[in-house]
């Protein structure tokens, strides 16, 4: 169950007592914080703009430090050599970077000899290796983080009653004029220091145990340091982690507290124990862990469990980008998704929003933005595209990275752009109903965000359920779960909430039988056609179409038992492929990977086998490179090889190129 719709159901209409102090606070602070980390992370990324040129792959000698930046990390000497720069802002950064890296001496009166530092300093000066664009980047950085603090300091004050202890900026002269100076976090580099390494592990094995029962943000930003001076860490990357944290802190830990504080309250925790007993610690509680953290991943622990996180995330990842990279027939469908929105939003609104997009979609999209903190950051890309210019610019990617990168990012295109338009129909559609029943302007906009949300689904860590949540492994077995879980809760909350049979009539038509009964017949008219291969009539297509989609459909909601109902149908039909259960796609993929020697034998041996061998070929390099393109053009090279193998005759110019566009060769073309 999602929590959206959970309340929803106990309400029983669009803004209810459970919807405004327990969902809508939550929901608007991970809004707001989105928001605001898109926007401080494009205000990161515009600091690097003059000094880009200078962060190219390269090492930095310092033999005065005995020391070359750029040689344990990313290669980009430069990227590390600034990070340094940033931790001399104030004098406790600069005596933990200094003792800690061995670059400078303790005297005996507790001041600090630092001039080894000094003299590297003065050298690259001279050797134009620092210029005053580095030094006016530095200050940059400086100012965004000091611009972050007043509003993380009223979060504190408001949750622990106090302010957090500041550390005092030290200004600074330089050749090229005076600095201000600032703060960065100082964080010791576990690579290098297997105490603190210990220490980080301890306190995520704390964290993840206390997170049910008191669920918050990481705050270790507020908390006083002390004299302990190993080396710090060199990764100008690190500084997006910080500008998280805080934000995180500042947007979602008291809204978090207040909930947790209310679900806490004697009376109400007797009342909400006796209604749904398991609610507490098995739905709200997870929800508000997810959302303060704003995970969707509960991370292994040690090395050995990240290592597999990343694999399990990797696998996960690169077969969704495979599946759907050009997937034309999943593009069309998401366009069903307005069926279902037609249970929130009257259907005179959806054609008066559809009409206006159509007319004006960028213009319609920036409104829509403007109006909706949700909404600008679900059709915006604006975060990752910053997360990766940072990466590129610390990294100075290979041409094959570069390449790898922009086949990651538009892999799913297509789906994105027919999803964006249904989203804002929707949500345009829901905005003009409210305004016309009366709603305010703020309520207006919240019943259209929540529209968008529960018809056409959410991957926000708010907005998933417990079960789309879990280790890296776990959500393996989810992948694609999230449309049939919308729309189970959608449906579930509907028919709870329904008044008449008429109105239990229309959520099942509008809610089931269309939106199965057009996404069977895309899929189809996408694949094996329409054609009557078995000469029998065309009355067991139909009813497959009509029922059997309904039927696949409803079962999709079920995980894991649903599967295994589908399963058993199928076993009655003539089609032994579908007789197996796959748990989940990437298992399929890997099914893929391991019949390819045999795919390769049986080609080479026997000259069959064409399309599989093209398919699990494309499989493996996908898997291997994260390129999709690879099973993209596996498409029609597979097709192609049926065709030369003869195994399909092409019904005509229409059938070949749907052949080569899906690579799925239709009913009546192939050879028997």
């Amino acid at each position: 169950r999602r929590v959206e719709s959970w309340v929803g159901g106990i309400d029983g209409d669009t803004n209810g007592p459970w919807r405004r102090y327990v969902w809508q606070p939550v929901s608007d602070a991970a809004a707001r914080y989105r928001v605001a980390k898109a926007d401080y992370l494009r205000r990161y990324v515009a600091l690097f703009a003059p000094i880009q040129d200078t962060l190219k792959r390269g090492k930095i000698e310092a033999p005065e430090l005995g020391y070359t930046f750029g040689f344990a990390n990313s290669g980009v000497g430069k990227g590390e050599l600034l990070h340094a720069i940033l931790h001399t802002g104030n004098e406790s950064n600069k005596r933990k970077l200094l003792l800690g890296r061995g670059w400078a001496r303790e005297n005996a009166d507790g001041t600090l000899d630092t001039s080894a530092w000094d003299r590297f300093i003065e050298r690259m000066h001279r050797e134009r290796v620092l210029t005053a664009a580095d030094y006016d980047f530095a200050q940059g950085v400086w100012d965004l983080l000091e611009d972050m603090k007043p509003d993380a300091q009223r979060a504190h004050r408001r949750v622990f009653g106090r302010y957090f202890d500041e550390v005092t900026a030290t200004p600074f002269t330089t050749p090229f004029g005076p600095y201000r100076g600032g703060y960065v976090p100082a964080i010791v580099d576990t690579f290098l220091v297997q105490e603190q390494a210990l220490n980080a592990q301890e306190n995520a094995i704390t964290d993840a145990n206390d997170a049910t029962m008191f669920p918050s943000p990481n705050r270790g930003f507020t908390k006083s340091r002390v004299e302990y001076n190993r080396p710090l860490q060199l990764d100008l990357g690190l500084l997006t982690q910080h500008i998280d944290k805080v934000l995180k802190f500042t947007h979602m830990t008291a809204p978090v507290r207040d909930v947790l504080r209310l679900l806490k309250e004697k009376t109400l925790a007797t009342k909400l124990e006796a209604f749904d007993p398991v609610a507490v610690p098995d739905l709200l509680l997870p929800w508000l862990n997810r959302a303060a953290k704003q995970i969707v991943e509960t991370p292994s622990k040690g090395n050995a469990g990240k290592a597999a996180d990343n694999f399990f995330r990797a696998i996960r990842h690169r077969t969704g980008m495979g599946i759907m990279i050009g997937n034309l027939s999943n593009t069309v469908q998401q366009l069903v998704g307005w069926f279902p929105a037609s249970l929130r939003v009257r259907k005179r609104y959806l054609t008066s929003a559809l009409w206006r997009v159509t007319r004006d979609p960028a213009g319609v999209a920036a409104d829509i933005a403007a109006m909706s903190p949700f909404m600008s950051t679900r059709v915006d890309n604006a975060t990752y595209e910053a997360q990766e210019r940072i990466s590129q610019l610390l990294l100075d990617p290979t041409k094959y990275e570069q390449i790898t990168a922009f086949a990651q990012k538009h892999a799913y295109i297509l789906q994105s752009l027919a999803q964006n338009l249904v989203d804002m129909v929707t949500w345009q559609g829901a905005f003009e109903q409210a305004i016309v029943e009366g709603q305010d302007y703020e309520a207006a906009v919240r019943y259209a965000d929540s529209a968008v949300r529960e018809t056409q689904g959410s991957l926000a860590p708010e907005d998933i359920s417990r079960f789309e949540s879990g280790s890296p492994f776990i959500r393996m077995f989810t992948q694609f779960y999230n449309y049939f879980a919308s729309q189970s809760n959608l449906l579930a909350t509907e028919f709870k909430n329904a008044r008449s049979v008429t109105r239990v009539g229309y959520i099942y038509i509008a809610g089931v039988a269309l939106p199965a009964i057009l996404a069977d017949i895309i899929r189809r008219s996408f694949s094996e056609g329409w054609d009557d291969d078995d000469d029998d009539g065309y009355l067991d297509t139909f009813l497959d179409v009509f029922f059997g989609s309904q039927f696949r459909y409803v079962t999709g909601m079920v995980p894991v038992a649903g599967a295994m109902v589908v399963n058993m149908a199928n076993r009655f039909n003539d089609k032994p492929y579908d007789d197996t259960i796959v748990p989940a796609p990437a298992f399929s993929s890997a099914q893929r990977v391991a019949g390819l020697p045999k795919d390769v034998y049986k080609l080479v041996t026997e000259g069959k086998n064409q399309k599989a061998t093209v398919r699990d070929t494309a499989t493996l390099l996908t898997l291997l490179t994260g390129v999709p393109w690879f099973n993209a053009a596996a498409r029609p090279l597979g097709y192609l090889a049926d065709i030369n193998e003869g195994k399909v005759e092409p019904t005509g110019p229409v059938d070949f190129a749907r052949g080569l566009v899906t690579g799925t060769a239709s009913s009546a073309s192939k050879v028997q």
